[in-house]
């Protein structure tokens, strides 16, 4: 095997293209060179998904308090929190039906992310409009950023332990759980400069 060969030559001796042999020999395996392409990419737009709903739920929260707290007002954001369980609940039973009765994975992310795509684009609409935006949008923010958290996310890493072979977690799931980090640091740094970006 050369590559093993090479991996033991590199073993007694530190060189720089040794170290480099090595960090390729890593990368290779953290993003399946020796898979199909077909599987590199399902794998590259599963690690898509997670880096984009982590970043967007960390540049939603702080926007979803803001614009709470400006709309609604401060006095009423602990009702809001201590409502958060009465939402929750029917939400959590809505997608558990939705998972028993749409027997697709595929149809089941599509209908979540659409359910979740089309309250956000209401929303948008909503905080467009001239003048302050109405109340029910900040509540539909407030209640939207929060069930997502809860439901897309876990949706996701479940729809990736059903399709992962045992043998090929190991590999993939540290990888995939990195992008994903990313995407949460990318998120709160754009929250925490929305001012450049026109917020």
């Amino acid at each position: 095997d050369p590559s093993g060969a090479r991996a033991r030559a590199c073993a007694c001796g530190v060189s720089p293209r040794c170290n480099m042999s090595l960090l390729l020999g890593w990368l290779d395996g953290a993003f399946l060179g020796d898979r199909p392409v077909r599987t590199r990419l399902a794998y590259l737009g599963f690690a898509g998904a997670l880096l984009v709903t982590l970043g967007s739920q960390q540049f939603i929260a702080p926007v979803k308090i803001a614009m709470f707290m400006g709309v609604v007002g401060a006095r009423t954001e602990p009702v809001a929190r201590s409502l958060l369980l009465l939402v929750m609940v029917p939400v959590l039973v809505a997608y558990s039906l939705a998972y028993s009765r749409l027997k697709s994975a595929t149809r089941l992310a599509a209908s979540v992310c659409g359910i979740y795509a089309a309250a956000f684009v209401v929303i948008a609409a909503a905080m467009a409009r001239a003048g302050d935006p109405p109340a029910w949008s900040a509540w539909l923010l407030y209640y939207a950023a929060e069930t997502k958290g809860v439901i897309v996310l876990p949706m996701l890493w479940s729809m990736l332990n059903d399709v992962t072979p045992p043998e090929l977690a190991p590999a993939i799931f540290p990888t995939l759980f990195f992008l994903a980090q990313l995407g949460g640091i990318g998120g709160s740094l754009i929250a925490a400069n929305a001012s450049h970006f026109g917020g």
